[in-house]
């Protein structure tokens, strides 16, 4: 908690004497009513007298902080956050190679604030996952303002970015795209935003939040009401979509029923979802799975397992999984 000081400091002593046990305290590290006047002397050129401090804390306690006397001192017992979720958080952040390191470095600081002392000397290793390319993107304004789009409903504009040879980032087209935007979708380990394109009325795509340059909110122009897309007329769930769209290639979900090996029955519930799912016992080896997704999105998946499943219906997916494997044995002759 950060506290601007737009009042005289005496005035300010009980909400820095929270901010103290904030930053210091724990069930480790106690601090004695002496180490917080110390401390408010220190970081807010506080003086006061020991028993204002008790005073204080008792009003804090009151308040419905949970503050814990004790013979060896005082601490804060009750935290926003738990050392796992802090942990968790913050492993959240370090291995998301698609936020720019800087902007990873900041929410990793103001994280391990949130964990008071004991987080004071956690390590982290940020060049872990540094990439020039990606230091100079907004990811995290991107997220602001594509939210405040979606909450307004209003269009965007922006750049869409594609690495090239030289392993560089560059515009793919010299004309910025105008789109009508409707969800962010975090989708196997990357952020994603849920689109339409004017010029393909009845089209989804999911561009990269990383990828996205040059952002700027159209406020004249409404979106386009996402019922007026083929596929999207009634209500939108977007767990369920998510579901039928392991891979974020969007076609119109369909029944689709396969034969497949049992060792890939957790593969199968990961892609798809639990809810999504049925099995039948087939023999001794393998299973039929009956589920719902795009067949663009199922096409990849045949080609990742393909020598361990086998496609029955619809029958238009069959025929393009077999010119698949035409295509792909005339490259290898």
């Amino acid at each position: 908690m950060v506290i601007e000081d737009n009042t005289s400091p005496k005035k300010l002593i009980i909400l820095r004497i929270l901010e103290i046990l904030e930053k210091y305290s724990d069930g480790d590290h106690k601090l004695k009513h002496s180490e917080i006047l110390r401390i408010l002397k220190r970081e807010y050129g506080i003086e006061c007298e020991r028993k204002a401090i008790a005073r204080n804390i008792s009003i804090l306690d009151n308040a419905g902080y949970e503050i814990r006397s004790e013979s060896s001192g005082v601490y804060l017992v009750e935290r926003k956050f738990d050392t796992s979720e802090i942990r968790y958080l913050i492993d959240s952040v370090l291995f998301n190679q698609y936020i720019p390191s800087n902007q990873a470095k900041d929410l990793i600081d103001k994280l391990k604030l949130e964990g008071g002392i004991s987080f004071k000397n956690f390590k982290t290793n940020i060049k872990s996952f540094e990439n020039e390319n990606l230091s100079g993107q907004s990811y995290f304004p991107n997220i602001d303002f594509l939210s405040l789009a979606i909450e307004k409903g209003v269009k965007v504009e922006f750049y869409y970015l594609a690495y090239k040879t030289d392993k560089r980032l560059y515009n793919k087209s010299d004309k910025k795209n105008v789109v009508n935007p409707y969800q962010l979708l975090f989708k196997n380990g990357k952020y994603y935003l849920m689109c339409n394109y004017d010029q393909h009325p009845d089209s989804i795509t999911f561009n990269r939040i990383d990828k996205i340059s040059g952002l700027r909110l159209l406020e004249s122009e409404k979106v386009k009401p996402l019922n007026q897309i083929s596929g999207f007329e009634n209500d939108f769930d977007i767990s369920k979509l998510s579901a039928k769209l392991p891979y974020l290639f969007y076609s119109t979900p369909e029944k689709i029923e396969f034969i497949a090996e049992r060792f890939l029955t957790d593969e199968i519930i990961d892609r798809f979802g639990i809810n999504e799912v049925s099995f039948v016992e087939y023999d001794e080896k393998n299973i039929k799975v009956s589920l719902e997704a795009s067949p663009a999105a199922f096409r990849f998946f045949a080609r990742q397992f393909g020598t361990s499943l086998k496609v029955i219906s619809p029958i238009t997916l069959v025929d393009i999984i077999k010119k698949d494997i035409d295509e792909m044995r005339k490259k290898y002759e």
